[in-house]
């Protein structure tokens, strides 16, 4: 019989050991548990802190994180089981019984909230008065994924809370200044910012007179009106409050931008023509007097004031 012999590079040599090497290490390691030394030990106890408890929110921060609660893992009391958390969130003195419950998983040590959203759940799922500083408790309970070891809690974490009032989403100009004058129900929208809170603007023709702010169409509670001076605005929410005003002067084109968060206004002339669109109405125009089907004028682009009209016109007015 016939001997083989096989011969092997140095080079061929290393090649075939380091892959030896990288396949025994992946089998290796997916052969390897889960490491709960940890969790397996008994006295690893569940604790809930949090690096900051007491908290004015204001909405200018609305997308800031408020509160950041972090704990430690706890026990799974030997089992050599995973460990999913709940967090669990409720007024002082109510024990628990109307807690807001954030069921994470097995994987999470740590629950942030936004101002947004903590201001939200102090407003509406308990119904706290704004302004008015609240104490919450929270804690963590531990649940084993082996049933025979029992729900852990942690200590219960007091935080001390101050929401603040929303700014409205809606604002409209009203008053005798204003396109519409002193009827909520046909009050002037303004526009709200696409990307800051309590932001508005406004372009448009204002006459001689008064203006204030409503936030509800037919509604002229609540109000934002004049302040201090004609920068600053004032939030009025009842009949007995006064009812100062800002006045419009020189009738002509204004600019208007609002920050209901800091409450400040400012209110100029503008370069903006007061109309966009002028119509020609009469027996001398094609239409005549029907003000369905009016002659509309064309603006001239290189001056937004201008308008022209070029057609025939016949003896009339």
């Amino acid at each position: 019989m016939k001997n083989i012999n096989f011969s092997f590079s140095k080079k061929t040599k290393w090649c075939t050991a380091f892959l030896l090497l990288v396949l025994f290490s992946f089998v290796n390691n997916s052969c390897k548990k889960p490491d709960y030394i940890q969790s397996n030990k008994a006295n690893n106890a569940l604790t809930l802190s949090a690096a900051k408890t007491s908290f004015v929110l204001k909405q200018i921060d609305d997308g800031n994180d408020a509160v950041d609660f972090t704990w430690t893992s706890g026990s799974n009391h030997g089992t050599n089981a995973s460990i999913s958390y709940t967090l669990k969130i409720d007024k002082q003195g109510n024990n628990f019984s109307n807690a807001i419950a954030e069921d994470l998983g097995s994987a999470a040590l740590e629950k942030k909230f936004t101002v947004k959203d903590l201001n939200n759940l102090l407003l509406t799922h308990w119904n706290l008065p704004p302004d008015s500083a609240a104490t919450l408790e929270a804690k963590i309970i531990a649940k084993v994924a082996n049933d025979a070891a029992a729900p852990d809690s942690s200590n219960v974490l007091a935080i001390t809370v101050t929401p603040y009032r929303p700014v409205t989403n809606t604002l409209y100009l009203i008053g005798d200044a204003t396109p519409n004058g002193w009827d909520s129900n046909l009050a002037t929208p303004l526009t709200a910012s696409a990307t800051e809170s309590g932001k508005f603007t406004w372009d448009g023709h204002l006459g001689s007179g008064n203006l204030k702010f409503i936030t509800t169409l037919g509604q002229f509670l609540p109000s934002y009106n004049k302040g201090a001076d004609d920068s600053h605005l004032v939030y009025r929410d009842d009949y007995g409050q006064p009812d100062d005003q800002f006045v419009i002067s020189t009738p002509g084109s204004y600019t208007i931008t609002l920050n209901l968060l800091d409450l400040s206004i400012s209110l100029t002339t503008s370069s903006v023509p007061p109309y966009q669109h002028l119509w020609m109405l009469g027996d001398a125009t094609p239409s005549g007097w029907n003000i369905n089907t009016p002659d509309e004028m064309r603006v001239d682009s290189s001056n937004l004031f201008i308008f022209k009209y070029n057609e025939i016109l016949t003896e009339g007015e």
